[in-house]
């Protein structure tokens, strides 16, 4: 299955993505990772599909996230994002939020100073939008369940 067909108008130096089907999202016209569209198991980013889970950074996007569980976020699968010491750390919990974040995630990010915000995929598609244009924001999304 493939994302809805998009439609794009102008407005002042801002692409409005317009889906006809699933999620649609503000596009700033940058060379960063923006999400274009998500649906079940499927989010396309910067023009191009993944079928796998992703971490979005600013100049990159990790593919094939891999988690020792796959419902469950632990501080051993987000080794880079911890790293980057982002300002924010988008996390998508999963089509019906069925991934977990661990208390020791939630402690170890807030304790660096890391703002955590944990959402259904496609409401943390929207939010890591917003925050990508003005903040160092890192998306880590579980596509499926």
């Amino acid at each position: 299955s493939s994302p809805s067909p998009l439609k794009e108008r102008g407005i002042k130096g801002v692409r409005l993505i317009n889906s006809l089907k699933g999620a649609s999202f503000i596009k700033k016209d940058a060379d960063m990772n923006i999400i274009d569209s998500y649906q079940f198991g499927l989010i396309v980013i910067g023009g191009k599909k993944y079928t796998s889970d992703v971490i979005i950074f600013p100049d990159r996007v990790s593919h094939n996230w891999w988690r020792k569980s796959s419902h469950q976020l632990c501080l051993e699968n987000i080794p880079e994002v911890i790293t980057e010491n982002p300002e924010v750390l988008v996390v998508g919990t999963g089509a019906s939020g069925l991934m977990k974040v661990l208390p020791e995630v939630q402690q170890a990010v807030e304790a660096q100073g890391i703002k955590l915000i944990v959402e259904t995929t496609e409401k943390a598609c929207h939010t890591y939008n917003q925050f990508c244009h003005s903040q160092r924001a890192i998306a880590a999304l579980h596509l499926t369940c």
